[in-house]
């Protein structure tokens, strides 16, 4: 038995029923007959019955050059059509009907699991391993030698990994090392959790959400960790109960802790999370009943350490940072945000800009080649200024036109947008990431330096910020504390 099909098996990942194959190839044309080269496949099993279809050809050829056209196929496979190309691809055997190559240097790798939790830049280049994460099987392609052509040009590898990207979320950007490869991509279906911290912060319970076809529930344990730089300062092991929900004792949660939800038997990884929780909002209140900005909270031991960590991390990669100064003969700021969007927004963006409405929000999404993305946008009263006519809309008015420019345009996006009494206060323009490169814990912060309506048309810079967990806490207090109806705009 090959070892993929334990995991095959009803109820030990999921109901798997068919899979779904997506293949990248390249035809080189300086070869006479033209040579076909795989440079990315990966097949993802499903738990929809398998109806067999014929091969669909994606989005036409793209050329690259005169010697490169880029194509894409989907397959559709029964189980055991897909076992079939596995033990093919394990030994090494050239099947005419699908692009196989003969001679290729494939080391199957030892199955992964790949959380969508962990900074793991194989998440940009899976499909939809948002929820439990993934296992997965690589056959790895050794000699890179068919890439050669792309890695000696850095303008053809660009227009390589940015022509894959215009029609698949796969991004290889930083995954280059996976060209040639096949990957066989099993989704956990059988398990969802949920949690939430008790109020004194030293302990949250998990709810279990089991798959509704499993008949029996298996037995399972969970370990925690936290950590602080490389340290250990708690790490529990208790088994699971079988309940809907239960209470983990982990002590207090002053840093990030770590959940894992492991299997006994197979002994498997089902879940593996980072989870977040917001403890206080700080706020004054003013002699005039007025709720003034955020005052900062007091520092505790994580604060004095983390302060020091960020300090570190800031003066290490000064040198590196990311950002692009946009000026009025180089009109590249827009592009660079999209390329951001394109790159860590697949799953929710956070905005906050005082002088945001609906025309330059919805102008950031356009170029999405993906739906269902999560935005959450902040602006102040300053919005209120109307450009245009050099007049101040009411609030109403304000709310009635972008509402009703979102109703016509919004029809891609999930969009919160909220107004709040920070006219003053609220300056600094940010996009934030929350779950960067489909990840839940790969967070990215950037300054824009301007706000969307002055992007290309003055001097500015936009540059990735080191301490995004701050602005990530920044900008869920404001939003918790103007989360109310008469602050938004929409829904």
């Amino acid at each position: 038995m090959l070892p993929i099909e334990e995991l095959l098996k009803p109820g030990v990942l999921g109901f798997y029923n068919s899979c779904e194959a997506v293949q990248i190839y390249l035809i080189d044309k300086r070869e006479n007959p033209k040579k076909y080269i795989n440079v990315y496949t990966i097949f993802t099993f499903e738990e929809k019955e398998f109806i067999e279809l014929d091969k669909e050809h994606m989005s036409g050829r793209k050329r690259i050059d005169d010697d490169f056209t880029l194509c894409f196929d989907k397959h559709y496979f029964s189980l055991n059509q897909t076992l079939d190309i596995f033990t093919k691809l394990a030994n090494s055997e050239f099947e005419e009907d699908y692009i196989v190559l003969k001679g290729s240097s494939l080391k199957l790798l030892s199955e992964q699991y790949i959380s969508p939790d962990e900074e793991n830049r194989l998440n940009d280049i899976l499909k939809n391993n948002f929820f439990s994460g993934s296992y997965i099987y690589e056959f790895f392609e050794e000699n890179k030698s068919n890439f050669d052509y792309f890695k000696n040009d850095s303008d053809k590898h660009e227009k390589l990994v940015n022509k894959i990207l215009k029609v698949l979320p796969l991004d290889f950007s930083l995954n280059d090392d996976r060209f040639g490869n096949y990957v066989f991509q099993l989704p956990i279906t059988i398990l969802n959790l949920n949690y939430h911290a008790n109020d004194t912060f030293d302990g949250f319970y998990i709810d279990f959400e089991w798959n509704n076809k499993l008949d029996t529930i298996p037995e399972c344990s969970i370990t925690n960790t936290i950590k602080i730089e490389h340290n250990f300062l708690s790490n529990n092991i208790v088994d699971y109960d079988g309940g809907e929900t239960q209470f983990i004792d982990t002590g207090p949660m002053d840093k990030l802790s770590n959940s894992l939800i492991w299997r006994k038997n197979p002994n498997l990884l089902l879940y593996s999370c980072c989870p977040r929780f917001i403890r206080k909002i700080y706020v004054t209140i003013g002699e005039n009943n007025k709720t003034n900005p955020i005052k900062e909270k007091p520092k505790n031991y994580v604060d004095i350490i983390t302060d020091t960590i960020n300090k570190n991390q800031r003066l290490q990669s000064q040198e590196n940072q990311t950002g692009v100064l946009s000026t009025n003969k180089q009109k590249s700021g827009w592009a660079f945000l999209y390329d951001l969007i394109q790159k860590y927004g697949q799953k929710e963006v956070y905005i906050i800009d005082p002088y945001l409405s609906s025309d330059y929000l919805l102008k950031l999404f356009k170029p999405l080649t993906f739906t269902n993305v999560k935005i959450k946008a902040i602006t102040s009263k300053n919005a209120l200024n109307n450009s245009n006519s050099g007049n101040r809309l009411t609030l109403d008015e304000f709310k009635e036109i972008n509402r009703n420019n979102i109703t016509l345009h919004s029809n891609n996006f999930k969009i919160e947008f909220i107004i709040t009494d920070y006219s003053e206060k609220l300056h600094d323009r940010f996009l934030i990431f929350p779950h960067a490169g489909q990840s839940n814990s790969n967070l990215k912060a950037y300054s824009l330096g301007t706000s969307l309506n002055s992007i290309d048309k003055n001097i500015h810079l936009i540059q990735e910020a080191t301490n995004g967990d701050e602005i990530l806490e920044l900008f869920e207090e404001i939003w918790s504390e103007f989360d109310e109806p008469e602050y938004k705009i929409w829904p």
